[in-house]
C-alpha cells in the first residue's frame, strides 16, 4: 500500500493530539554479525525509552526537554520532512519538539478495513507502524521499529463534536536495534489515546482514504 502526498506543515499546534500511553516489547539482539555470539534479550517500556528520545534531543542541539514531556502523535497532520504522521515532544506548559521533522520518530497508517457505526464511531482494523530511534545517555544506538495488524476506535460526542480516539498494536513485529548491535528484532506493541475536535466531520477511516491512502508516496 502507498501512502499518499497529502502534507501539512509540522506546528506547535495540534487539533488531535494522542499520546502515547504506554510501550512494551523485546529486542532480541545480535551484537556482532558473522560471529558464534547467543542473540541476547533486552525488555522495553516507555520509561527506559523516553531518556534516549531526550538524549537525542540534546544531540540536536536543543535544551534538555522537561522531565514530563510526552510523545505524541497527531493522525490528522502529516509531516513531509520524515513522511509521517506529526509525531512531537510536549507538555502541560507549552513544550514542543518535533520529532519527525528532526528524524527521531515517525507512525504511519498504511491500511485500514473500516467498521462504522451509527452515532459517529468506528473499530477498525489497521495496518500501523511506530518507529522510535535515537543514541541514549550511554553513547549507544537504539530503534524500536514495530508494526503489524492494530486496531483504531473512535468515538464522537455529538453535542461537543469531541472524538475519543485510540490506535494500539498489541502483538507487532519490527527492527530492533540495543546498543549498536548488528541486527535485531523488536516485537511488542504500543497504546496511543487521546481527544479533539476533528478537521473534519467524517469519520477517520474516511479522512485517510480520501487524503492519505492510495495517493503517491513511497
Amino acid at each position: 500500500m502507498v501512502l499518499g502526498a497529502m502534507t501539512f506543515a509540522t506546528s506547535k499546534t495540534s487539533a488531535f493530539p494522542l499520546t502515547l500511553k504506554s510501550l512494551s516489547g523485546t529486542i532480541t539482539s545480535t551484537a556482532v554479525a558473522g560471529t558464534s555470539i547467543t542473540a541476547s534479550k533486552s525488555s522495553v517500556v516507555l520509561k527506559k525509552l523516553m531518556p534516549i528520545v531526550s538524549n537525542q534531543v540534546v544531540l540536536n542541539g536543543e535544551p534538555i526537554p522537561p522531565a514530563d514531556a510526552t510523545i505524541v502523535v497527531d493522525p490528522y497532520q502529516y509531516d513531509s520532512v520524515n513522511v509521517s504522521f506529526h509525531v512531537y515532544l510536549t507538555n502541560s506548559s507549552g513544550y514542543f519538539y518535533s520529532l519527525s521533522s528532526n528524524n527521531v520518530a515517525s507512525c504511519n497508517i498504511y491500511d485500514i478495513a473500516t467498521t462504522i457505526k451509527n452515532g459517529g464511531s468506528a473499530n477498525d482494523t489497521i495496518y500501523v507502524e511506530l518507529d522510535i530511534f535515537g543514541t541514549g545517555p550511554d553513547g549507544y544506538f537504539y530503534e524500536f521499529d514495530v508494526s503489524g495488524s492494530g486496531k483504531l476506535s473512535a468515538s464522537t460526542n455529538g453535542k461537543t463534536g469531541m472524538v475519543k480516539t485510540t490506535i494500539s498494536l498489541k502483538n507487532g513485529a519490527g527492527y530492533g536495534v540495543y546498543q549498536d548491535s548488528d541486527d535485531g528484532v523488536f516485537s511488542g506493541g504500543f497504546n496511543l489515546q487521546g481527544s479533539g475536535i476533528p478537521p473534519t466531520a467524517d469519520p477517520y477511516s474516511t479522512f485517510w482514504y480520501a487524503n492519505i491512502g492510495g495517493f503517491g508516496g513511497f
